[in-house]
């Protein structure tokens, strides 16, 4: 597992930006005065989960995150140790750690 550190300030602020939408966007559902109907649960059902995994992975990721697919480190750890992060389907890890992102591939899930 690669140690990431977590006390850059763009990464904090990032961070901070992503966390406030995802909780903005919980809030609105849970607190908009709509009527509760399907919708409303099946939007709180797929928010509220998200929200704490987007937490989960962003902390893991560290300062591996960034928006377009940039081979900074090969993270392998937590969340990660299961399966692989989507943005990366471009092989951009593959050219660059070769043999060990093979390697990391064959033993996730997907």
């Amino acid at each position: 597992m690669v140690a990431v550190n977590n006390t850059d300030p763009n990464f904090a602020w990032l961070f901070v930006v992503q966390i406030g939408a995802g909780v903005a966007i919980l809030a609105s559902i849970l607190f908009l005065p709509t009527p509760w109907n399907w919708a409303h649960w099946l939007g709180l059902a797929i928010a509220a989960p998200a929200l704490v995994l987007l937490c989960v992975a962003r902390n893991q990721l560290g300062r591996s995150f960034s928006v377009t697919a940039q081979a900074r480190q090969l993270v392998t750890g937590g969340i990660y140790s299961k399966i692989r992060n989507p943005i990366y389907v471009s092989r951009v890890l593959e050219d660059k750690f070769g043999d060990a992102y093979r390697q990391y591939k064959q033993s996730t899930w997907f």
